[in-house]
């Protein structure tokens, strides 16, 4: 059961103009980088498409990780909000190569404002 620590520093897009509403989207891509050695050690891009209009403001999110050895698939919800939980949780929804079988999930804790780490915990 192989487990990939990466932290990041991703860089958003955003979809259409205007303020946000239901239904916008943006779009992210960065580098996952070794936490010791800065070391990269693949990449991950996605998009989160915003849910509602709450305090929570809530996005649905998934993203495609390449690393040398293959892909990994993740998804889910995530919490935009300035009072959000530092870890959030998604699921591992696939993979190719390596990691074609993968399930699992991965932790997001936020880091700063720039950053997050992510532990991947791979079930193949």
């Amino acid at each position: 059961m192989p487990t990939i620590t990466a932290v990041t520093k991703p860089v958003f897009f955003k979809g259409a103009p205007g303020p946000p509403k239901p239904g916008a989207q943006v779009f992210f891509s960065d580098d996952l980088r070794d936490p010791q050695t800065q070391a990269k050690l693949g990449t991950r891009s996605g998009s989160c498409k915003w849910l509602r209009e709450t305090p929570e403001d809530i996005h649905e999110c998934e993203a495609t990780c390449v690393f040398e050895e293959g892909q990994v698939t993740i998804r889910g919800a995530f919490d935009f909000s300035p009072n959000a939980p530092a870890l959030s949780k998604y699921a591992i929804t696939g993979g190719t190569d390596a990691y074609a079988n993968a399930r699992g999930e991965v932790t997001v804790e936020q880091l700063t404002q720039e950053s997050s780490r992510l532990v991947f915990d791979i079930r193949l």
